[in-house]
């Protein structure tokens, strides 16, 4: 349809659809609540990027891919819970949203590279995220920019499964409370925590191998001690 329907109320989508393609939906007005059925296993780039949905999303359990942008400056509120058969996701999946909180459940693996430009991270300016967010176990890598001034008022857990902290992974997010590096990453890279405020103490494992340029740099609320773990190789410029 994009953009080619005139809609104002609410779109519904029944059991037994399989696939919804590139812009499917993109900039059609719809309003209320969104629920992708179950037997839903793959949604194209920027399939309802820009809908007026004003409701919550409903992911259904057999979705296992996302496109580039698919829910990108959508309007949904409440939770978005992203199901544990999504096992990686791409380009502002659901970058500059409306959700006031997140979970993500085992089974996601790594978040892809933002390439630089704005919104480019999966969940990226969603400024509205509040409360406390947990990576999940599986996640082996958070790829550039992937919450880049993604709000959130509590803490920041990180799996155990994590090798790799992306380029601005974290960058102005808005966490309160102590946070600690698990020893199974090796990588912090460029600004993956710069402007994040909101810390009050840093605990670094063993195992860390390099700290990126600006990667705790305007930190401002840590205090105390810090310990730099001996497996440590490289720290960048302005790290702290």
């Amino acid at each position: 349809f994009d953009g080619n329907l005139t809609a104002t109320g609410t779109l519904t989508l029944n059991e037994g659809l399989l696939t919804i393609g590139d812009d499917a939906f993109k900039n059609v007005g719809f309003t209320g609540d969104l629920v992708i059925p179950n037997s839903v296993t793959a949604i194209g780039d920027l399939a309802f990027r820009g809908t007026g949905h004003t409701g919550t999303l409903t992911l259904g359990s057999g979705l296992l891919t996302l496109g580039d942008g698919a829910f990108h400056d959508v309007s949904f509120t409440g939770t978005l819970n992203v199901p544990g058969s999504i096992t990686h996701l791409e380009l502002n999946t659901f970058a500059n949203g409306s959700w006031s909180g997140l979970i993500l459940n085992e089974g996601l693996l790594t978040t892809v590279d933002g390439i630089g430009g704005p919104s480019d991270g999966a969940f990226e300016d969603n400024e509205q995220f509040v409360g406390s967010l947990v990576i999940p176990n599986s996640m082996t890598r958070i790829g550039r920019q992937t919450f880049y001034s993604a709000g959130f008022t509590g803490t920041l857990t990180l799996g155990s499964g994590l090798l790799t902290i992306g380029i601005r992974a974290f960058r102005d997010c808005n966490f309160t409370g102590s946070l600690t590096i698990p020893g199974n990453v090796t990588a912090i890279e460029d600004d993956a925590f710069n402007g994040c405020d909101g810390f009050t103490s840093l605990t670094l494992n063993e195992g860390l191998l390099t700290i990126g340029e600006g990667a705790f740099e305007e930190c401002k609320g840590l205090s105390g001690s810090l310990t730099i773990p001996n497996s440590v190789t490289s720290i960048g410029e302005d790290a702290f």
